[in-house]
């Protein structure tokens, strides 16, 4: 028996015992997952960590940071004239030579680029705007806060004080403090380029005024009052008018068909009109006027007035430039 297969190829089999092993194709063999195997070790202080009457709370345990002393960052920078102090001192490491205090023990205390920055940070920020610090102060800063020079090393007085005179000399120089927080502020009419950072001029916003609650604002809120009551009126009898004028139109023509239907009309109906006695009369009712609308709506005060005429002054016209005398 000739046959195609799943893939379009020809199979041939001569016996059924063949074919039967052939159809069924066998299960593919699962193969087994390796799953690691953890190492198991034993706490020998579990149940003294963890006391046998131990409940899990309901609650979430609050987790609180312990509270470490954090160093304040250092804003000042060394320039040219403190590297130039730094090279020249008898402590800094490159210039060693020697030990120069083979008799005391514990290591020689240096001055470093960070320890210089460090140190004049400490004098700027407790001085401020204000006058220098004395040196007895200064030297407490840096033994409370440089633990490298808190010790009773016999160089170290010397140390602070070139420190402390470089950073007065410093600081005489410049006439302000180095740190560029302490400056003063610059004016805005200061017209120096050098001077930077000016305050930006204050913008003024035309906001409204703050609304009070006195006498004045409820004046102010009956007069408005007044004012909306008689636009209403006035509204109304615009309304009122051209009603009227509606009417006469309607009028006129029932005037104009009536006539036209008595020239034609041989029937002898009455003719009927549109408009009953009650409409007309209460068309031409003009309602009540209340006391104080009748000053608004008087004519005469709406008047301009008559303009009183200039008396002409003696000389002012004519030729002979005398009064003019009785006729």
């Amino acid at each position: 028996v000739t046959y195609e297969d799943g893939d379009g190829n020809l199979q041939r089999i001569t016996d059924l015992g063949d074919a039967a092993t052939t159809s069924a194709p066998s299960a593919p063999s699962k193969t087994k997952a390796d799953i690691p195997t953890p190492h198991i070790t034993t706490n020998q202080t579990y149940y003294t960590d963890v006391p046998p009457d131990y409940s899990i709370p309901f609650s979430y345990i609050r987790h609180r940071r312990r509270q470490t002393t954090t160093r304040a960052p250092i804003s000042y920078n060394l320039d040219a004239e403190d590297e130039s102090f730094l090279l020249s001192h008898p402590l800094y490491p490159p210039n060693i030579t020697a030990i120069p205090f083979p008799d005391h023990p514990g290591p020689t205390p240096t001055i470093t680029p960070a320890k210089l920055s460090q140190i004049i940070d400490l004098f700027e920020n407790e001085t401020k705007c204000n006058a220098i610090i004395s040196f007895e102060r200064a030297q407490t800063l840096v033994k409370k806060s440089v633990p490298s020079l808190s010790s009773n090393h016999p160089s170290i007085p010397s140390l602070l004080r070139s420190v402390y005179d470089h950073w007065v000399s410093r600081r005489s120089d410049l006439k302000k403090p180095l740190l560029r927080r302490y400056w003063p502020v610059t004016s805005i009419a200061d017209t120096n380029p050098h001077q930077v950072f000016r305050p930006r001029e204050k913008e003024k916003y035309n906001t409204r005024k703050k609304r009070l609650n006195d006498m004045d604002a409820y004046r102010k809120m009956l007069l408005l009052k007044r004012d909306f009551e008689i636009l209403q009126k006035l509204l109304q009898f615009v309304v009122r008018r051209e009603a009227l004028l509606r009417a006469r139109a309607e009028m006129q023509r029932e005037r104009f068909d009536r006539r036209v239907y008595e020239c034609v009309d041989t029937s002898g109906c009455e003719w009927r009109s549109r408009f009953s006695p009650d409409d007309v009369e209460r068309l031409l009712t003009v309602p009540p006027i209340e006391k104080r609308f009748l000053k608004t709506f008087d004519a005469s005060s709406h008047s301009h007035g008559s303009k009183k005429k200039k008396r002409r002054k003696a000389g002012a016209t004519g030729g002979g430039g005398g009064a003019r005398g009785p006729a």
